[in-house]
């Protein structure tokens, strides 16, 4: 399983929800959202349901807390005891695509904007 990570905007939920597509398609495989941030957010909400009607599977608080416990200060860290890694986009240049998200199978959990011109 992925997760992909949605925060933010519109826009950037868009964005989000582009690389989830692009994923999909890459690995023919089941791919949740985490939007648990927007419990808590007062100035954004989860909008593509919304705007889109798009109806997705979400994951819950203690499958966030599994995914989320692998979480280290370095940009990409694996976990290899359970296989699973954890891709943090940030210190990147915004609209940077990254082509190693789409070599590296095993990354579980996505977190980032996804911005990008291509």
């Amino acid at each position: 399983m992925k997760i992909v990570k949605i925060n933010n905007g519109l826009g950037n939920q868009m964005f989000q929800y582009a690389f989830l597509f692009a994923l999909r398609r890459k690995y023919n495989e089941k791919i949740k959202l985490d939007i648990l941030d927007f419990k808590h957010d007062k100035k954004y909400g989860y909008e593509l349901e919304r705007v889109f009607n798009l109806k997705e599977d979400i994951i819950n608080e203690f499958t966030r807390k599994y995914f989320l416990k692998i979480k280290t200060n370095n940009i990409l860290s694996f976990f290899t005891k359970n296989k699973l890694s954890l891709y943090i986009e940030e210190n990147r240049p915004k609209y940077l695509y990254n082509i190693d998200l789409f070599k590296k199978k095993n990354i579980s959990y996505y977190i980032g904007n996804f911005q990008s011109y291509l």
